[in-house]
């Protein structure tokens, strides 16, 4: 097996071009490396990549199949592809739908976290509750006032007992980390708070998922959610306010036009108006991250923190036999 690793232009180191079949966002000396024999199978995650896979695709002349995980949002580019509950995608015959993202915690970076950080937190005392704060993202407001109300409903819903450990993320804006860090700030013996940013070597996230007792997880953070929810111990939901911004508006104005709630599914599907605005390239299929809420909150691996932590523990079923078996599928194996 040849592993041959992708190097984008400096100008698309965050940059998105538009999708099509190309190695021209790639650094040169990358691009030039990628020749024949092509591979059978790719597995593509995001714009960049896909795009490099649906030119080895041409290149190939067809025989290599692309998987694409994630947003099908150019489906009929791709021979499968595997996309979560929270992706508004219609059924087609390319596209196998999975209930949870396909996020496998990694359990040796979390166990040697808890190693390292033992003796900084097993003297806390105890339950030990981890508060995992994201940051604003579409349609959610996470910011000062909503930080004030995340401690106030913490406080309410552990009743004092133990320590609260707040760790903030990359979205983490600096209104709310300075909300946390006033409300933190009146209660040392009992609370801790880590501030995200770029150079932090001390970051106690990976051991907060090892030796914390109980979680308190921001709704707008889909890794967090999901890598909690696989630690079979209690998890609380902070549902984080509605935002005001254009983009959040549009969202929320927009999404009982172009979806409806489907009983059967017990998910919003996309209307037929909706896919065709899709194939027309006028719209992208969008998110709902609720999707995922309602799934932790209705299987009891969660609740929302006004009510308490969940009591039903238990590992999340990944589905990762029907993904797999739907890629063998093209394969033909």
């Amino acid at each position: 097996m040849q592993e041959k690793a992708l190097a984008f232009k400096p100008a698309y180191d965050q940059g998105k071009p538009w999708l099509r079949a190309s190695f021209s966002h790639l650094q040169s000396e990358v691009a030039e490396a990628l020749v024949p024999p092509w591979p059978d199978l790719i597995l593509a995650i995001g714009r960049r990549p896909a795009m490099v896979a649906l030119e080895i695709k041409r290149r190939s002349q067809g025989k290599s199949k692309i998987v694409l995980l994630g947003r099908p949002r150019h489906r009929h580019h791709f021979d499968l592809v595997i996309t979560p509950a929270h992706f508004l995608a219609p059924e087609s015959e390319n596209v196998c739908r999975v209930p949870w993202p396909l996020m496998v915690p990694d359990e040796a970076s979390i166990e040697a976290a808890g190693r390292a950080w033992a003796s900084r937190l097993n003297h806390l005392k105890r339950p030990l509750t981890a508060v995992l704060v994201g940051g604003a993202t579409v349609p959610y407001a996470l910011g000062a006032r909503a930080g004030d109300q995340l401690v106030e409903q913490v406080r309410l819903a552990t009743r004092g007992e133990g320590t609260l450990y707040f760790c903030t993320s990359r979205r983490s804006g600096q209104a709310l980390r300075d909300a946390l860090q006033s409300k933190v700030s009146q209660r040392p013996d009992s609370e801790r708070l880590f501030e995200w940013m770029p150079d932090a070597k001390d970051n106690p996230y990976h051991a907060l998922l090892a030796l914390a007792d109980r979680f308190v997880v921001t709704g707008d953070s889909l890794s967090m959610m999901l890598e909690v929810a696989q630690r079979s111990k209690p998890l609380a939901l902070y549902i984080p306010p509605l935002g005001f911004r254009p983009r959040s508006l549009l969202a929320r104005l927009s999404r009982s036009v172009l979806y409806g709630w489907h009983d059967r599914t017990q998910r919003f599907e996309p209307r037929a108006m909706t896919n065709a605005l899709f194939y027309a390239g006028v719209i992208h299929y969008a998110r709902d991250l609720g999707a995922i809420h309602r799934q932790l909150l209705t299987s009891g691996r969660a609740e929302l923190l006004a009510s308490g932590f969940a009591s039903r523990l238990g590992a999340l079923n990944l589905e990762l036999d029907k993904a797999a078996g739907r890629v063998s599928e093209l394969l033909d194996v």
